[in-house]
């Protein structure tokens, strides 16, 4: 089970309406149960329902905050003003999302949509080990002044260097504006 910082996920509900992604969670910290997640899939933020005492409440904001501030997230509305080749050059220290102004509410809210996205894709991992593969290669998109964002992709791989290479290949065929994470055990879904 992924954990970041001692978060975890439980009892986590993911489905699709008209309207986007409906999801719903229990968040524990250090194995107690702290607060509920909604988003009804409707549009706009999630709601997060602290249930925990206030010091938890107030850990659980430092857990998000020191996750951003050791995981700070690639900044997409900054490189909508690169170009590919901008992007290319700059692929080992792409711009970061500046938090510091951020309310503690906003930033809980944004590492819930993390600890989500974490948990989707470990269950995407789960599903390539019991069909045979041994990792998980995401390529995620952006929205560049001369290249379009599109969905991430999810490709299985034996875990082969060869593979994934063929795998980066494949991507770069379309577009340069990605960047790739590699999944190769239940470990890389522990943060912390």
């Amino acid at each position: 089970m992924g954990r970041v910082y001692d978060v975890v996920l439980k009892d986590v509900h993911i489905y699709q309406t008209a309207d986007g992604m409906n999801v719903g969670a229990d968040i524990y910290l250090k194995g107690e149960k702290i607060a509920m997640y909604l988003d009804d899939g409707a549009g706009g933020s999630g709601c997060l329902k602290f249930c925990g005492s206030e010091n938890s409440k107030r850990e659980f904001y430092y857990v998000a905050w020191k996750y951003f501030a050791s995981y700070p997230e690639i900044d997409s509305i900054i490189l909508t003003e690169y170009s590919q080749s901008e992007f290319v050059k700059a692929k080992g220290n792409l711009p970061k999302v500046d938090y510091k102004e951020w309310p503690d509410e906003k930033i809980a809210l944004f590492f819930v949509d993390k600890l989500i996205y974490l948990y989707q894709i470990e269950e995407q991992f789960r599903n390539a080990v019991e069909e045979g593969y041994k990792a998980v290669v995401v390529a995620k998109f952006y929205e560049l002044r001369n290249a379009k964002w599109r969905p991430e992709i999810v490709y299985y791989t034996d875990d082969r260097e060869d593979e994934f290479n063929k795998v980066i290949g494949k991507i770069e065929e379309e577009n340069k504006n990605y960047t790739v994470s590699l999944y190769r055990s239940p470990n890389d879904f522990i943060i912390g």
